[in-house]
């Protein structure tokens, strides 16, 4: 990592390289709260758009959190997943001319790791309902 800022340094002149210069990040921030807004709920980048079906985690916190054993690694993961967000949203959520939450995607699968508890304290009505979610993903797809 320091031979890559010392790089950026020397032949640039910043430490984040020559793509920090192109364009300035405010220049396309609208702001966290908007960011977060579009991250997880715009009709063309929303992870929860896209992937439905993973609003059951922060819907059923209090059952992802029950587990004693694995408290403290999902709230380190919980945590981790709410400085990205909040990271990204305050650069260019919009993710130039992509389709889908690309920002987010490597945050899919610690989603779906928090999912067990969630699926075994539903009720059969709810499983149906995370069913026709996942569903829905897939064909969002």
């Amino acid at each position: 990592m320091g031979l890559v800022v010392a790089y950026n340094l020397h032949f640039v002149g910043n430490i984040a390289g020559a793509y920090a210069l192109i364009d300035p990040p405010d220049k396309y921030s609208d702001g966290v709260l908007g960011g977060i807004a579009g991250l997880l709920f715009s009709p063309t980048h929303g992870l929860f758009v896209f992937s439905p079906f993973l609003l059951f985690v922060p819907c059923f916190l209090r059952q992802v959190l029950r587990d004693r054993k694995m408290r403290g690694l999902t709230i380190a993961i919980g945590c981790a997943m709410v400085v990205q967000v909040i990271f990204y949203s305050m650069i260019d959520w919009r993710q130039g001319m992509s389709f889908g939450p690309r920002w987010l995607t490597d945050m899919a699968p610690m989603l779906v790791w928090m999912l067990p508890p969630v699926l075994a304290a539903l009720s059969r009505a709810g499983r149906v309902v995370f069913a026709a979610a996942a569903l829905a993903a897939v064909a969002i797809e």
